[in-house]
């Protein structure tokens, strides 16, 4: 049933992204946008809130919300949150009780903005993940279990999380190849895809997706780990086998977190191409063309306002800034026709002037971290973050 829904969603928005394309390009050519910049047509200035100067951009006030973001504490955790609670609109919950998920997108945003301003929040959430570990081999980390909610589990997706934070901060190698081996030695030889752990409310399609960033990125990162790299390898273009044959027949991934709303499809497969497609090993195997074709799918249901029938717009806020980052980084990374380029400039131009007029409209703390870094990709000019990041790291650090 799901299904044969996304299909009609996809359906009635290849008419409507036909009529908004035509628009669109027609007022491009009438507003001579053809004309901008890239900085110009990526980061358009939103209107300021009250409470801001004129001069706050976008970019620094979203990497002010990172770079403020709580230490660790009772109710917080360095830069993390937990995603399905954002998603849920539980956003107390979700800093009370955060996931790894979020650390790797905060991680990876600040070495890119703060650079070494940001060692010190690094080695924090480095630490507190490592807390969250057993202390011994093979050292898992431990979630709640959702059953109980009193008794903890080891649990290979956090655990695969906390593998690609090491991997990106370069902290803890011995563990971090540990890691590695161990993610190998899980993977499913007659499937190639990874299980889910014990974690029963979770799915096997992130940890699947945390399993290839991770021997991804170690392939790319740790080249002198010679003895691993072949069997890496295999990994790499067995695993990315099972995720293209778990797309759905319309060409998205679900991973039936948030049972039957209309938006699962479009949050999940977000997730995936936002992991994935930034990694250049993974494209090597058959994953590019798949992830090319979901990410027309996913501008297409993004695009149709039935997939969005009931939904709070809070909510559709939040999911669509995944959907765009997405979109975003698929724009820069994947071989697209000229069609899907078109859909995806299209899709962009639109939701660009909706994000910024509701940001604009928006105090910071109405901002929740994990969406804040989502917005970071599709709304600021990725070649001005660390130039940005810098100016708020600084000021931040005087400051305080």
């Amino acid at each position: 049933m799901a299904t044969e829904v996304i299909a009609a969603l996809i359906t009635g928005a290849a008419t409507l992204a036909a009529v908004v394309l035509a628009w669109h390009m027609k007022g491009r050519r009438a507003s001579r946008i053809d004309d901008k910049s890239e900085s110009d047509t990526q980061v358009e200035s939103a209107a300021p809130a009250p409470h801001d100067s004129p001069a706050t951009s976008i970019g620094d006030r979203l990497l002010q919300i990172l770079w403020l973001y709580p230490e660790p504490g009772e109710l917080s955790a360095c830069w993390a949150v937990k995603e399905s609670d954002v998603i849920r609109g539980n956003l107390d919950l979700a800093q009370q009780q955060p996931g790894l998920g979020i650390a790797i997108m905060s991680t990876e945003a600040a070495i890119h903005a703060f650079g070494d301003h940001a060692a010190e929040k690094l080695e924090g959430v480095v630490a507190w993940g490592m807390g969250k570990a057993q202390a011994d081999k093979p050292n898992l980390v431990l979630t709640k279990d959702p059953r109980t909610s009193d008794e903890t589990l080891p649990d290979l997706r956090h655990t695969l999380a906390l593998a690609i934070i090491l991997a990106r901060t370069r902290k803890h190698i011995a563990r971090l190849r540990q890691y590695v081996e161990f993610a190998l030695s899980k993977q499913r030889p007659q499937s190639g895809g990874w299980p889910q752990g014990e974690d029963v409310m979770g799915s096997e399609l992130f940890s699947s997706v945390y399993a290839l960033e991770l021997i991804g990125l170690c392939i790319e990162e740790y080249t002198e780990w010679t003895t691993l790299l072949e069997r890496s390898r295999k990994a790499i273009f067995d695993g990315t086998n099972w995720l293209c044959n778990e797309h759905t027949n319309t060409g998205v991934w679900t991973s039936r977190l948030f049972g039957g709303a209309l938006w699962e499809p479009l949050w999940a497969t977000a997730w995936v191409l936002r992991r994935l497609t930034p990694i250049n090993s993974i494209h090597s195997s058959n994953y590019a063309h798949h992830a090319s074709q979901a990410m027309q799918r996913l501008i297409q249901c993004a695009s149709n306002p039935a997939t969005w029938e009931g939904t709070p717009e809070d909510q559709r806020f939040r999911v669509e800034a995944r959907v765009a980052s997405a979109v975003a980084v698929g724009m820069k990374k994947l071989a697209t026709e000229d069609a899907t380029r078109d859909q995806a400039n299209t899709y962009m131009f639109v939701w660009r002037r909706r994000a910024n007029r509701l940001i604009g409209k928006m105090k910071d703390q109405e901002i929740d971290l994990a969406t804040a870094l989502f917005l970071l990709d599709s709304l600021v000019d990725q070649k001005k973050l660390n130039q940005i990041g810098q100016r708020v790291a600084t000021r931040g650090m005087v400051c305080t």
